[in-house]
């Protein structure tokens, strides 16, 4: 690794002769004396030498600088925040020096960043396998596969004895939260693309159903009733 202090529009800049298997930390420090130096900004190697700017990264000026190179391939975790350096520079909207961008939902997903990170999804897509699904849905909801668009989807469940459209629909059987739903339009506004809704037995009214582009797979359990 070879560095250079070259003129810049705020004064000086590092040059920094890097490589694409390498990442690397700048720390500052106002004397070579002082105790400890202050982690100012990372960056990821370049194939050609690319310039570290202070002044663009909003640190006050410093006469002496230090470069750490860490090798992309045994990334660390510099902000203790569960995801890795390389995964965080590589993501604009993260920020490896930032713990708090961990717990943000940046695509409203209902999956954290970290949550994102640890399932291998897109922090920035809210539906990583276009599957019509969102991620959070699939993780937490559903238990398939996000990053999978022919992962199994689920069988909505409708009887109009047991049911409450308070329930999210996903068991034949009440279970605390679980349990079957009591409308069709409730069946159906809680039913993705290629779902499919069981009906138990039972007489049903044809109100307003809230299908849209979905393809629902209907399927009758006994004798049903549909009236207007």
């Amino acid at each position: 690794m070879n560095l250079k202090i070259i003129p810049s529009e705020h004064g000086a800049a590092i040059q920094i002769d890097g490589s694409l298997l390498h990442y690397y930390r700048i720390y500052s420090a106002n004397s070579l004396g002082q105790p400890e130096w202050t982690l100012a900004g990372m960056k990821l190697g370049e194939f050609a030498p690319f310039v570290w700017d202070a002044a663009q990264e909003d640190i006050p000026s410093t006469q002496f600088y230090r470069v750490e190179e860490i090798p992309r391939a045994i990334s660390q975790d510099t902000d203790e925040d569960g995801m890795n350096d390389v995964y965080e520079l590589l993501r604009s909207f993260l920020n490896p020096m930032d713990h708090t961008d961990a717990q943000r939902d940046d695509d409203m997903d209902q999956l954290s960043n970290l949550d994102e990170c640890q399932n291998g999804t897109n922090p920035s897509l809210a539906d990583t396998d276009e599957d019509g699904v969102p991620d959070g849905v699939e993780v937490l909801e559903r238990k398939t596969n996000p990053n999978d668009p022919l992962s199994v989807n689920a069988t909505l469940y409708i009887d109009p004895i047991i049911g409450s459209d308070a329930l999210d629909g996903l068991s034949p059987v009440v279970t605390g939260n679980s349990g079957p739903k009591e409308t069709l339009a409730a069946a159906f506004m809680t039913a993705y693309t290629r779902d499919e809704v069981s009906i138990a037995t039972g007489e049903y009214r044809m109100d307003v159903l809230p299908v849209g582009d979905k393809s629902i797979t209907l399927r009758p359990e006994g004798t049903v009733t549909i009236r207007p």
